[in-house]
């Protein structure tokens, strides 16, 4: 019994460590979201449509048909039976037109594929991107904090030795308050972020995910053909649109041919009559004169006419697309080197200078804080620059590998 309340207090006295976080890299939270159960799906059901188009037949389905019963008369009875079996054959090429609109399908659901491929892609990419900025930043808060509480602890040292006033330490409290509220807000920060990546690439728990290894940094081909690749045809936003108008205009073309085809049945009719045995041939004729399909051939033209208008709007917008993801990277890069080159390394060097300054007496602790402060915002807002321009470069290069990449396996 003793033993047992020794080992309980001991482990009452254990600190109380944080519970794991599953860490994932850049490739491995690509890797999941390539394979979603939804992307599997949209790829399986491309492969099974291309495997069934060339199978479609033109022809219509045999018909047969049965006639039996008894005859009962003076001189004539007995059983009588009837069995005729037709093969229809359309006279146009029905069977071109159903194949042709099958692939027409297939194709824009391979485009559908892709664009879903493409839409996961950037999610991760955003997400993993956002996530590890958030964390850079949450070090920084880190780093803020023990900073604050160092200076707090000189300025409080300081005013018993008479160097500093009541006011210096109120300011150095308040400071390091201020410092504890920012590493709050940016642990909330990282842990959103961390559920939202782990519900990107599917993650069974536990949550929150935190990021493992740097941002990915992808190369991109030369700006020169930036542009030229990603034309205004190519795009998903303009592509969907036009294949959907192509694959209604395909339908449409199928429905017209079925409905103004001629159909030939050939086949035989089995006569059995009570005292008879005959074996006939038939030809039947199925003539278009009524039903042409005009409600089905309405409803497809409809169909393809708001598509075609729907990619001519997108076409128009597209450029203007393409110009805002080109711009996005060459402003990202710019921002991030400005930030890493210029800005900070003169934040570094105004807190060196204001340290000295406050050692010589010359200025405040209000102002060693304030230079603090602004080095410390400086330093996350680096880090996001740098998560911006690894965005921007994923987001340009996934859009390239969309348009110009192999279609859907």
């Amino acid at each position: 019994m003793l033993a047992l309340v020794a080992m309980l207090a001991f482990m009452a006295t254990e600190p109380h460590e944080p519970a794991p976080r599953a860490a994932i890299t850049w490739e491995e939270a690509f890797r999941r979201a390539l394979e979603a159960p939804g992307i599997a799906a949209v790829r399986a059901a491309v492969q099974e449509r291309r495997e069934l188009d060339g199978k479609i037949s033109g022809l219509g389905n045999p018909e047969v048909e049965l006639v039996a019963g008894v005859r009962k008369g003076e001189v004539d009875q007995g059983f009588d039976g009837e069995v005729t079996v037709i093969q229809p054959f359309p006279l146009a090429p029905v069977g071109a037109g159903r194949r042709n609109a099958a692939r027409a399908e297939t194709r824009l659901l391979d485009a559908r594929a892709r664009a879903l491929r493409l839409e996961r892609g950037l999610q991760v990419a955003s997400a993993f991107c956002r996530l590890h900025a958030a964390e850079r930043a949450r070090e920084e808060a880190e780093n803020a904090v023990s900073l604050a509480e160092e200076i707090l602890v000189a300025v409080e040292r300081g005013q018993r030795a008479g160097v500093f006033t009541s006011q210096d330490v109120a300011l150095a409290r308040l400071h390091v308050a201020e410092a504890r509220l920012d590493l709050l807000a940016a642990e909330g920060e990282a842990f959103e972020l961390g559920v939202e990546l782990g519900r990107a690439v599917l993650h069974d728990g536990p949550y929150p995910l935190v990021t493992s290894g740097p941002l990915p940094l992808v190369a991109l081909p030369p700006e020169q053909e930036w542009t030229r690749k990603l034309s205004t045809e190519k795009l998903p936003s303009s592509i969907l649109p036009i294949l959907e108008a192509e694959a209604a205009r395909a339908r449409l073309r199928e429905r017209e041919v079925e409905a103004r085809a001629f159909w030939v049945g050939i086949g035989a009719t089995a006569l059995r009559e009570s005292q008879e045995r005959a074996l006939l041939g038939t030809l039947r004729f199925t003539i278009p004169l009524f039903d042409r399909g005009l409600r089905d051939r309405g409803q497809l033209s409809t169909e393809a006419r708001l598509q075609e208008g729907t990619s001519a709007e997108e076409r128009k917008a597209a450029a203007g697309h393409v110009a805002s993801i080109v711009h996005e990277v060459e402003h990202s890069e710019a921002t991030y080197e400005h930030l890493r080159d210029t800005v900070v390394a003169l934040a570094e060097e105004n807190l060196r200078l204001a340290r000295l300054a406050f050692e010589a007496g010359e200025q405040t602790v209000l102002d060693v804080l304030r230079a603090q402060s602004q080095l410390v915002s400086l330093r996350m807002q680096l880090h996001r620059a740098e998560a911006d321009r690894a965005l921007a470069r994923l987001r340009l290069a996934l859009l390239l590998e969309a348009v110009d990449g192999p279609r859907t396996d």
